[in-house]
């Protein structure tokens, strides 16, 4: 009677493999009557059954990784198709969907009438459509991350925008200060110099009536030192102010080196 290894798709499909795996891995129908094997043959075989024994192993207590080393290994020293849905079983338990379909595939066309042709298809197109599947969701993360990473860079954006308009744009300090500067200096120049102008002129009313040769207002304003004391202030204030300029030039220019774009929304 003719035996064969028979491929696992859970533990109750494989009772007899130890027998059927020695069959196929020595490629014979059956043992044959007085005939002698070399002990090197016998030795290989040995081997090659010790193998498979490991993967079926594996396969059973879920190491499907190692397993697939084990298949992969007996199938480059004995090529039969069946190794190959043996293969493709243990890298769908593993979750090598890609690897999983490639292997059904050439198993179906290495075995193209096996019994088991029908299952393969239907691991094949179960597996096709899982891809697909996976293909979707991969595709529709990645619009989502995409998504979440735009939103995410525009919302770094307009912080950086906000700080850098606080930093830089007209409520700065050094603007704030060069304008002050100038507000004050042309306020005190300005006081000055009517301080100077009025000095000298009568403290009494201008209205008040006036005898030839007496003087009814005999005080008289005396603004002059102190208008100019308020002048020399207001002009150190400007060009306090004008040294404020320059920094601020100067800042605004290596900002704008910087981030041009920004500095150049936010340049007053």
């Amino acid at each position: 009677m003719k035996i064969r290894l028979l491929p696992f798709a859970d533990r109750a499909r494989f009772s007899i493999w130890t027998l059927a795996a020695f069959t196929l891995l020595l490629g014979l129908a059956a043992p044959q009557v007085c005939q002698a094997q070399p002990a090197t043959d016998k030795a290989t075989s040995q081997q090659l059954m010790q193998r498979y024994q490991r993967a079926v192993t594996m396969y059973n207590t879920g190491q499907y990784d190692k397993a697939i080393e084990e298949f992969q290994g007996l199938y480059e020293l004995k090529p039969q198709p069946i190794l190959l849905f043996n293969l493709a079983q243990a890298h769908r338990k593993a979750g090598h969907k890609a690897q999983a379909l490639d292997l059904y595939e050439r198993y179906l066309r290495e075995a193209p009438n096996s019994e088991l042709s029908a299952e393969t298809t239907g691991y094949v197109s179960e597996l096709k459509k899982q891809i697909e599947e996976d293909k979707q969701a991969e595709k529709a993360a990645a619009e989502k991350a995409a998504a979440e990473k735009a939103a995410a860079e525009k919302a770094a954006s307009e912080k950086a925008a906000a700080e850098w308009k606080k930093k830089y744009g007209p409520t700065r300090p050094l603007n704030l200060a060069k304008w002050g500067a100038v507000g004050l200096g042309v306020a005190l120049v300005v006081t000055g110099a009517v301080l100077i102008g009025v000095d000298g002129q009568p403290v009494c009313s201008a209205d008040m009536p006036q005898m030839t040769g007496q003087k009814l207002c005999p005080n008289e304003l005396d603004t002059k030192i102190a208008g100019i004391g308020v002048l020399a202030g207001g002009v150190a204030a400007l060009g306090g102010a004008a040294g404020l300029f320059v920094l601020d030039h100067r800042s605004m220019r290596e900002a704008q080196s910087k981030a041009p774009l920004v500095a150049f929304n936010v340049r007053f």
